[in-house]
C-alpha cells in the first residue's frame, strides 16, 4: 500500500469512525503555534460529524420538530457513532435510523413510544420517493376502464417512487401539518395504512383503506410486474371488479402504478383454443 493510500485510510478512520491512532499522530499531523496535532484532528472530526448531523436534520425534519432539536441531536449523534457512514453518498445515511430508534425504545407497553421510529420510517420512505427514478420524463400511458377490464394482456407494476406502510398513528395528517407549518391537533392513535408516492415531482402521503393497503402490499408487486388477470385474483372478496378498476385508474394517473409494455398476442392459424374460428 502506498504512503498516500495509508495516510488516507488513517485519516478516514479518525474522521468517520472516530478512532484516532495516536502512534502515528505526531508523524502525520504537525503541531503549530496555536494548536496541537490532536486538536487539529478534533476540529476536522467534529466538523465532519456536524455535517452528518445537518444531513440527518434535513432528512428527518418532522421527527426533529416532534422530538425537539436537543433530544433529536442526541439520538442522531448516537446513531452516527454506532453506524458510521460507509457509503459514498449521504443519501443512505439515515436508512437504518428507524430501526436504531426501535432498539433504543424502552421495554414499555405504551404505544406512544413507537412514534419516533414510525415517523422516521415514514420520512425515510419520503426521501426514497424523492430520489427514485420516476415517470416524470416518460410519456404516461392512457388506460381507460374498458381496456383495463378486458385487456388481460396488460401488465402493471408498482412504481419505484411508491411504497406503503402501516402505523399505529395517523402519520399522514401529522406529516402534512408539520410539512406545511400548520398547527394541528395532537397525533391521533389508531392503526393507519399509508401510501407514499410521487407524481409530477411532488410527494404525497395519503391514507388507505385496509383492503387497499393489502392490495398494494401483496408480494405480486415485488416480482416486477403483474398481469391484469393476476391483479383481479388478488383483490379482496368484498371489492368488486368495477370498484377496483376505477381505483387502479386513479393509481395509474397518480404515478403509483405504471403500465408495462403489453404482451404480444399469440394466435394459432386463425383458430381459438376450442378449435373454432378466432374473432381476433
Amino acid at each position: 500500500m502506498s504512503d498516500l493510500a495509508e495516510l488516507q485510510r488513517w485519516f478516514a478512520q479518525a474522521l468517520v469512525s472516530r478512532e484516532l491512532d495516536y502512534t502515528c499522530l505526531a508523524e502525520r499531523v504537525a503541531d503549530d503555534s496555536r494548536l496541537t496535532g490532536e486538536q487539529r484532528m478534533y476540529i476536522y472530526a467534529q466538523g465532519y460529524q456536524l455535517r452528518l448531523l445537518e444531513c440527518m436534520r434535513a432528512e428527518f425534519e418532522c421527527l426533529a420538530s416532534v422530538m425537539g432539536s436537543t433530544l433529536f441531536d442526541q439520538f442522531a449523534l448516537m446513531y452516527l457513532a454506532q453506524r458510521p457512514s460507509r457509503c459514498w453518498t449521504l443519501f443512505n445515511l439515515g436508512e437504518d435510523f428507524a430501526r436504531f430508534l426501535e432498539t433504543m425504545r424502552p421495554d414499555n407497553p405504551d404505544v406512544s413510544l413507537k412514534l419516533p421510529e414510525q415517523l422516521a420510517e415514514l420520512e425515510h420512505r419520503v426521501a426514497c420517493a424523492i430520489r427514485a427514478s420516476g415517470s416524470e420524463r416518460c410519456e404516461m400511458p392512457v388506460i381507460d376502464p374498458v381496456s383495463l377490464l378486458l385487456g388481460r394482456d396488460i401488465e402493471l407494476a408498482l412504481a419505484n417512487t411508491a411504497s406503503v406502510m402501516v402505523s399505529d398513528f395517523d402519520l399522514a395528517v401529522l406529516f402534512d401539518n408539520i410539512s406545511t407549518s400548520c398547527a394541528g391537533s395532537p397525533v391521533q392513535l389508531g392503526q393507519t395504512y399509508i401510501l407514499i408516492s410521487r407524481c409530477g415531482y411532488r410527494v404525497k402521503v395519503v391514507k388507505l383503506n385496509a383492503w387497499q393497503y393489502s392490495f398494494l402490499n401483496d408480494p405480486v408487486w415485488q416480482q416486477g410486474s403483474a398481469s391484469v388477470q393476476a391483479v383481479w385474483c388478488q383483490r379482496a372478496p368484498e371489492v368488486d371488479v368495477l370498484q377496483l378498476s376505477g381505483w387502479l385508474i386513479e393509481l395509474c394517473n397518480a404515478g403509483v402504478l405504471t403500465r408495462m409494455r403489453d404482451k404480444p398476442r399469440t394466435f394459432s392459424a386463425g383458430k381459438d383454443s376450442a378449435g373454432g374460428e378466432s374473432l381476433l
